[in-house]
């Protein structure tokens, strides 16, 4: 199973007394997920389900994925930005029948949920915004583990 890890694109900046799960993607971040989506999609690597964080950003940065790619979106608390690295993993697991299953979330638990995946939980590993990390997952293993497969920012998306 492929598993795609994409921190959403660049937030617009918060604004007093805005709750941050309603921060939406600046001008940037939408040409950002578009791009993703885009690239993604050459690459022949669109996730039929996307699961996504229910903040607004994070589904902002999902919907080019439902025109480009077709995918479909599920939302999902276990995945915001304070969320449980084990609970998030864990969600995941329920959906290793796709064979490119994505997942769009935030700094840090994307952070935490590579360096889990890479066996190197004890470092906190920083995401820039619309990246995406393609990762083999490794099904026998009791532990989580996977093989990163490739890591794409922003820039060598074109």
């Amino acid at each position: 199973m492929h598993l795609i890890l994409i921190r959403h694109a660049d937030a617009a900046p918060p604004i007093a007394g805005q709750a941050d799960a309603e921060r939406p993607l600046s001008t940037t971040g939408k040409e950002q997920a578009q791009q993703l989506a885009r690239f993604l999609h050459r690459q022949q690597l669109c996730p039929a389900l996307l699961l996504c964080s229910p903040y607004r950003r994070a589904q902002q940065t999902a919907e080019p994925f439902q025109t480009i790619c077709g995918s479909e979106i599920w939302m999902d608390s276990a995945l915001t930005p304070t969320s449980n690295v084990e609970d998030a993993y864990s969600f995941l697991l329920q959906f290793q029948s796709f064979p490119i299953l994505g997942c769009i979330t935030h700094q840090p638990l994307i952070g935490h949920l590579a360096a889990t995946l890479l066996r190197c939980s004890s470092l906190s590993i920083a995401i820039s915004p619309a990246t995406a990390l393609i990762f083999e997952l490794h099904q026998q293993s009791s532990y989580p583990a996977a093989t990163l497969l490739g890591l794409y920012p922003p820039t060598m998306m074109f």
